[in-house]
């Protein structure tokens, strides 16, 4: 996206598959313990900002925000 010598941008896409659990229906107030799973779609991006050695950036899905922080040796 952008550069120069000691620094450059690199924008990314991410898409995966996230499983999850609905509630089991109990009328006595029991718990589940074999609740039905579930797929969907989980997807997202971020940006990676490179200076010199240094890589730091940021993520973001519709399930969390992480930052993202490196050394390139």
């Amino acid at each position: 996206m952008f550069q120069d010598e000691t620094f450059y941008v690199v924008p990314f896409g991410l898409l995966g598959l996230q499983t999850y659990a609905t509630a089991c229906s109990s009328y006595l107030g029991f718990r589940c313990y074999e609740p039905q799973r579930h797929w969907k779609i989980n997807y997202g991006g971020g940006v990676i900002l490179n200076f010199d050695r240094v890589a730091v950036g940021v993520r973001a899905t519709g399930e969390s925000i992480a930052g993202i922080a490196g050394f390139n040796f």
